[in-house]
């Protein structure tokens, strides 16, 4: 009974480990550290955060010229262009700046705008619009159909660990759009392609299998 107690405690705890691992969000920064934590808000100019091991602490913000790419909780990356932020501090610390007000300029003096839930969910809707690419899709199902599910596994995963390139985004006038719009944009079209390249990997080991199935009988009835 007292084992079977020990048990059940071990599995939640790391059931409840892995939910907090997983909501996790990641800064890789240009002097090659990395620090966990929990994002709030991403401004033209900056990221804002709570220390993943300090929840209850301060409120963070780091400049983007200081951030090489984050990935965030779902597994996206976004990565930042140094030369398209503008500090404007003069700040060359990696150190967190602790309630430092954002610039709405970048270098070029051109407004970056934010966005806001409202433009998020456009970009989400339109991706459903626009993406159309198949994202790796064809070449998951062909290889599941004529080398069997285990092989088709191969391209499954490492498509699915890729998200989809600008140039196959389809996004309409991605210029003229927020940041915030273009994030919704990104992560509905990377969902679409997982669930592409997943039903693509099924149909094509099914129809694989029965193929073989039906061959088989063939040539067992000649």
């Amino acid at each position: 009974m007292k084992f079977n107690t020990y048990l059940l405690s071990l599995v939640l705890m790391i059931g409840f480990l892995g939910i907090n691992l997983k909501a996790q969000d990641t800064l890789f920064l240009r002097n090659s550290s990395k620090v966990v934590v929990k994002l709030s808000e991403i401004t033209p100019t900056q990221l804002k955060y709570k220390r993943f091991d300090n929840m209850e602490g301060p409120n963070y913000a780091i400049n983007k010229s200081e951030v090489d790419y984050v990935i965030f909780s779902n597994g996206l990356k976004e990565q930042f262009e140094l030369s398209s932020y503008n500090n404007s501090n003069n700040n060359t610390s990696t150190q967190p700046i602790i309630n430092n007000a954002p610039s709405s300029q970048n270098s070029n003096n051109q407004i970056e705008n934010y966005g806001d839930e409202q433009t998020e969910l456009k970009g989400r809707i339109d991706a459903r619009r626009y993406y159309t690419h198949n994202g790796g899709a064809i070449g998951t199902g062909v290889t599941s159909f004529f080398c069997g599910p285990v092989c088709g596994l191969i391209p499954a995963i490492a498509i699915n660990n890729n998200e989809p390139k600008d140039e196959n985004l389809g996004m309409p006038a991605p210029e003229k759009k927020d940041y915030r719009y273009k994030l919704g944009y990104k992560q509905e079209a990377y969902k679409i392609k997982r669930r592409k390249n997943w039903i693509a990997y099924g149909v094509g080991s099914v129809s694989g299998i029965a193929a073989a199935i039906i061959i088989g009988i063939a040539l067992g009835g000649i």
